[in-house]
């Protein structure tokens, strides 16, 4: 059976403390981004959340803000070094949505197509949208397929955006690169030299719910800035 698959971005990237050279006290992304998974048949129907490949994953590149090219490495002392690291390939997670309101889903009757700049061709409209006013929800639990990337740093200041693949792995020919599904690029983020960094900010609803459901995602029950105390409690619940 044919199917389609659609990302969406729950949760963007919107800053991060430059991280170096050095690859001690790792500056992580905040908030760490989020991605949604939904998976349609080819008549459009979605299907159930149980109905995930296994052999799917996530892949994240840092891309120019303007030209989207990738941004690969950075030189240092005659050497090449990443500019972005930590994990970037994830598996899917299962996990219950804390605001299934924060997204609404159209009747997926024509194939969406999303061009390089992360907008919907005019033909066609996009199956997911995200709704700005969403509130958490005490309606019955919704399961999701979500990809977390809790531990991206950025090597160099400067604007960015990141551009995420979902590829299968299942590929029966071990000598072809895996396949594509599909891409949707991150909005503009700011990565600061530290004197400039404003300072984390709290997690948000969507990060402390899947935290409590086990999942690895540092978490910090208060806004954390420069005049804030080191005592700030912050946590990380693994898996």
């Amino acid at each position: 059976m044919l199917k389609r698959y659609e990302l969406l971005i729950r949760q963007q990237p919107q800053r991060a403390r430059i991280q170096g050279l050095g690859n001690k006290d790792r500056r992580q992304l905040d908030p760490p981004p989020i991605l949604q998974l939904f998976i349609a048949a080819e008549n459009g129907t979605f299907l159930p959340d149980g109905e995930i490949s296994t052999h799917l994953a996530c892949h994240a590149t840092l891309v120019d803000q303007l030209s989207l090219q990738p941004i690969s490495t950075v030189e240092n002392n005659a050497s090449m070094q990443h500019m972005l690291i930590g994990s970037l390939s994830v598996s899917p997670i299962h996990a219950i949505d804390p605001l299934p309101s924060s997204y609404s889903i159209k009747h997926p009757n024509t194939v969406v197509n999303v061009n390089q700049h992360n907008q919907y061709s005019p033909s066609t409209s996009p199956c997911i949208t995200l709704n700005a006013d969403a509130q958490e929800t005490q309606n019955a639990p919704v399961p999701g397929i979500f990809f977390i990337f809790s531990d991206l740093s950025v090597r160099v200041e400067g604007l960015y955006r990141l551009k995420f693949t979902l590829y299968d792995l299942n590929n029966p020919n071990v000598h072809e690169p895996s396949t594509a599904l599909c891409t949707i690029f991150s909005d503009v983020f700011t990565v600061y030299p530290a004197k400039k960094f404003p300072g984390m900010s709290e997690s948000t609803l969507l990060s402390k719910a899947l935290s409590k459901q086990g999942h690895k995602i540092p978490i910090r029950h208060e806004a954390r800035n420069k005049k804030t105390s080191v005592n700030t409690e912050e946590t990380t619940e693994e898996e």
